[in-house]
């Protein structure tokens, strides 16, 4: 069917039941597409899927399972005017009823102000006592808006990491230098963060960003350090870097 309104409902019926949305964006936006519960049903979905594809359903843009609200799909990402389509489904043979809700936050004149955010994988891979380089793992869904916290993840790290962040790169430099070859600090460090423990081997960090409207555009940087005896003649090592651009989009 096509999407004529931001909000529409659905049902797979039968189990491995497919439903398919057309839908036309006319100007280069943030898309965020949510397959969640019918509320005014009396058997609403309770785990569904997406898929975002091109017009001709060949090339698919975007999957997802579980970003939404418990175990229901959501999708976030930048397009360009165009047709595209939408498959949703439930998970496994489950059956249910669906709302579709599709929300578009347009770029005026084509100026990138969304927030937006990368992985310098580039910045540093040295490898702890483990074996396993500690890495910075950003979340489904979390966008460094103004007024909000960003969160992510640290993976591989065998303490407590502290967060080192700043808004000045940093051209590498290798503390190999120092006693730890291919760690490699890639900012100036204004500050720094203890991460917070959640399971085994991996933290979580969380990122305050001011309501000011002043902020939006801004770039930040984080990168995660930890003390690893086994690791190297320092006994430090560092993850890679992120790279968070400040947005007012959501």
């Amino acid at each position: 069917a096509a999407l004529t309104c931001e909000y529409a409902t659905g049902s797979i019926g039968v189990p491995d039941d497919v439903d398919w949305w057309s839908l036309t964006i006319t100007a280069t936006s943030r898309l965020v597409i949510d397959a969640r519960q019918d509320s005014m049903s009396a058997t609403p979905i309770f785990d569904s899927q997406l898929w975002l594809f091109d017009s001709s359903g060949a090339i698919q843009l975007a999957f997802d399972d579980d970003s939404g609200y418990q175990n229901l799909a959501r999708i976030e990402l930048d397009v360009v005017p165009g047709d595209y389509l939408i498959k949703v489904r439930s998970f496994s043979t489950f059956t249910g009823d669906y709302e579709l809700a599709i929300d578009t936050a347009p770029l005026a004149g084509g100026i990138p102000l969304l927030a937006d955010f990368g992985v310098d994988t580039s910045s540093s891979a040295c490898l702890g006592s483990g074996g396993q380089p500690m890495t910075i793992v950003p979340r489904r869904n979390e966008w460094p808006r103004i007024g909000s916290w960003f969160e992510f993840d640290i993976a591989g790290s065998v303490s407590t990491p502290v967060v080192l962040f700043s808004n000045v790169p940093q051209a590498p430099i290798d503390l190999g230098l120092i006693g730890a070859p291919g760690c490699i600090l890639s900012l100036q460090p204004l500050g720094s963060v203890a991460a917070n423990p959640t399971v085994p081997g991996e933290y979580e960090f969380a990122f305050g960003i001011s309501s000011d409207p002043g902020q939006i555009g801004a770039t930040f940087f984080c990168q995660a350090a930890a003390i690893d005896l086994g690791s190297n003649a320092l006994g430090v090592t560092l993850s890679d870097r992120l790279v968070m651009w400040v947005g007012a989009d959501g």
